[in-house]
């Protein structure tokens, strides 16, 4: 199968004045298309970092990222911009809805940012609230009205909406309950097989590795080791 992401020798080095600190060592992970790959690891461990650098919202400090067979390591920030609006969608551990738009405009909001017109807008949020189980409803509604399991099934339809290639979840389940986590990743199994859209998710929650494909155990910044789930 084809590779959707490719990291290769990524190294990640933060300064603060004298002071280095190494976030990533020789990283090498490839993703495949239609993947759902999971990043277990420690708080510090790492996780964070990587999604960030596949989401191209940072930079390896030595490495390349190789996004849909394009080395997109040293692109300009108007580039990385335009490939973030045109392949990846993100969910938070924090759910980043705006409190005072209700859901319908939460969800349409990167369709407005990318200058989508009003009627293919419409069209395309009808068709995500429909696609996400139990927003539909609460599409008048605004965030403090939502439940965390109801915010974070708002974010994913907020992430879906654009029709990305990827989806990258930072502890999406960290807010939840277990059995709300649990919902969720099964929501995400439920995008992944329709939908054939790759998930990468960072998470320290083991219960909540059942329907990845492979997982990726970091520690200190380096790749572990990676696992085939059974």
């Amino acid at each position: 199968m084809k590779n959707v992401i490719q990291l290769l020798d990524v190294n990640k080095v933060y300064k603060t004045g004298n002071n280095e600190w190494v976030a990533l060592r020789d990283v090498n992970l490839n993703v495949e298309d239609g993947e759902f790959i999971a990043l277990v690891g420690p708080s510090g461990s790492g996780k964070t970092t990587l999604l960030n650098i596949i989401g191209l919202m940072d930079s390896p400090t030595r490495g390349h990222v190789v996004l849909e067979d394009k080395d997109v390591t040293y692109l300009g920030e108007k580039e990385k911009s335009e490939l973030r609006n045109k392949y990846i969608g993100y969910v938070f551990q924090s759910y980043n809805l705006i409190s005072f738009l209700t859901v319908y405009q939460n969800v349409e909001l990167p369709l407005v940012i990318a200058g989508v017109p009003e009627k293919e807008r419409q069209k395309m949020v009808e068709e995500v609230l429909q696609t996400i189980p139990g927003i539909y409803e609460l599409r008048n509604k605004r965030p403090t009205q939502l439940s965390g399991g109801q915010q974070q099934r708002v974010a994913i339809a907020r992430a879906l909406v654009n029709r990305p290639k990827v989806i990258l979840a930072d502890e999406p389940t960290a807010n939840l309950d277990i059995n709300t986590g649990k919902a969720v990743v099964d929501l995400f199994k439920k995008i992944k097989d329709e939908l054939g859209i790759t998930i990468v998710m960072a998470t320290h929650d083991l219960e909540m590795l059942k329907n990845c494909d492979r997982i990726v155990y970091i520690r200190d910044g380096m790749v572990e080791r990676i696992e085939k789930n059974s």
